[in-house]
């Protein structure tokens, strides 16, 4: 936090010009910036500046009591403070000095060193009050800087929100149709009269369905991993081969094929030697 810079100026205010003379000397001596003056309505004039930190106030005034100016001080919600001075030697004055919210009292006489201790005391009380008010400040501001990122952090969470709402809300839906289609797609698969095969790059089967079960008595669990040569007759697997690899890897020339494969009992489209044959 910056310094704060305290001007210190004192503002002297009694009807007796012996006696401002004598304090102001004394203040001036100690460093302190000073203005005497006599006659309450220039006090009051001068204090509604702003510009005095500490009022040495005599309470009897003409035409006005010291408690009468700082009324119309604290009305206007002046950040000073009063030292009030009274030659009055009982103590209720004092003390309605002090509820009236006068930082201190001096009875007169009083001794130079005691005004002076009396006057650091307020000029630091001053002080305080300031530091007080600017760390406020500080805080108020800190706090409206960090209300302000919370609202833009929360603004952005909300945005990231909505926008991963709305992506979830679009993979379920595409999930949903993909699951309708992969459903329909085996419902095709399971009632086709056919049998329907993938290989792998090694000729193995990677899926079979269909009709495989009725047509050949193959489970298809059974033929998955296993090289498609297993179902054929030895001597069919060169003309197999070549028509397999063929219709894989270039173009489809041949339309159609067909081809006998052994079956677990003979089929009523069985050749003679109990195979069951088939367009590939």
């Amino acid at each position: 936090m910056a310094a704060m810079h305290y001007t210190q100026q004192i503002l002297i205010v009694d009807d007796n010009a012996r006696m401002t003379d004598s304090i102001e000397t004394l203040l001036q001596s100690c460093g302190y910036q000073t203005l005497a003056v006599n006659d309450p309505d220039s006090a009051v004039e001068l204090i509604s500046t702003g510009k005095y930190e500490l009022v040495l106030l005599d309470l009897h005034l003409p035409g006005k009591t010291g408690f009468e100016i700082m009324e119309k001080a604290n009305s206007g919600h002046r950040r000073m403070e009063f030292i009030i001075i009274t030659g009055d030697q009982a103590t209720d004055a004092a003390i309605t000095a002090l509820r009236k919210g006068a930082f201190d009292y001096l009875h007169k006489p009083f001794e130079p060193e005691e005004l002076v201790k009396r006057v650091g005391n307020a000029l630091n009380q001053v002080r305080l009050k300031s530091d007080r008010e600017a760390a406020k400040a500080a805080l108020q501001k800190a706090h409206g800087e960090l209300e302000q990122k919370v609202n833009e952090r929360t603004a952005i969470l909300q945005s990231t929100n909505k926008r991963l709402s709305t992506e979830i809300d679009n993979r379920l839906r595409v999930e949903q149709q993909l699951r309708a289609s992969q459903k329909q797609y085996s419902t095709l698969i399971d009632n086709s009269p056919d049998i329907i095969y993938m290989l792998d790059q090694e000729g193995n089967f990677k899926f079979v369905g269909g009709a495989v079960e009725s047509l050949i008595e193959f489970q298809p669990d059974e033929l998955v991993g296993r090289h498609y040569s297993s179902i054929f007759r030895p001597a069919d697997l060169p003309k197999v081969s070549y028509r397999f690899n063929e219709r894989r890897t270039g173009i489809r020339s041949t339309r159609e094929f067909e081809i006998s494969i052994p079956a677990r009992r003979p089929f009523p489209r069985a050749n003679g030697n109990g195979a069951s044959i088939f367009e590939l």
